[in-house]
């Protein structure tokens, strides 16, 4: 079995929903890790035995990396895809994609580049087991023909969420949301 070799750009808050998860797979090992917040880094090597890298693009350029987990500032997501994509890496980055429609043109010509690694966007929230279900009735017709649907998600976000972050709830950083 292949062993993925995984590099995580950015160690906040969201590395600790990747961390575990990588490191109950068998096919992979987090090697690299990297965040401007020094201490951030330090407990993400100390939890995976991974090493740190100085920046997010000498985490990129090495070679030792097969898949780069973008995990960062959405007004990150696509400059760092793009480059780990260029740089011959496969890439998950965080939802959104990108902050811009441009950006998100740009990563998807560059996922769509001949010989380009693959690109993946987190969409946790297909696996729920409401959603699966929906999915399925949806599906089966059993309620006839679907002509339209509607949808709430109700997530509450206490004020830190956003005035700690330094980036969200700002409409250049975190964009301007679905």
């Amino acid at each position: 079995m292949k062993k993925f070799r995984v590099g995580l750009i950015g160690c906040g808050g969201i590395s600790g929903a990747h961390i575990p998860v990588l490191k109950a797979m068998e096919n992979v090992e987090i090697v690299a890790v990297a965040d401007p917040r020094a201490e951030r880094a330090q407990a993400a090597a100390e939890k995976t035995g991974a090493r740190i890298e100085a920046s997010w693009e000498s985490l990129i350029a090495c070679p030792d990396i097969d898949v780069v987990h973008v995990l960062t500032p959405h007004y990150l997501h696509a400059p760092m895809a793009i480059a780990a994509l260029q740089a011959g890496k496969h890439v998950l980055t965080e939802k959104p994609m990108a902050s811009t429609l441009e950006d998100a043109q740009a990563l998807v010509r560059a996922a769509e580049a001949e010989n380009s690694p693959v690109l993946a966007v987190i969409f946790q929230n297909r696996y729920n087991a409401a959603n699966i279900e929906l999915t399925r009735i949806a599906r089966s017709g059993e309620y006839g023909k679907l002509l339209g649907m509607r949808a709430s998600v109700n997530w509450h976000r206490e004020a830190p969420y956003y005035t700690e972050s330094g980036w969200r709830g700002v409409w250049a950083t975190e964009g301007g949301g679905s």
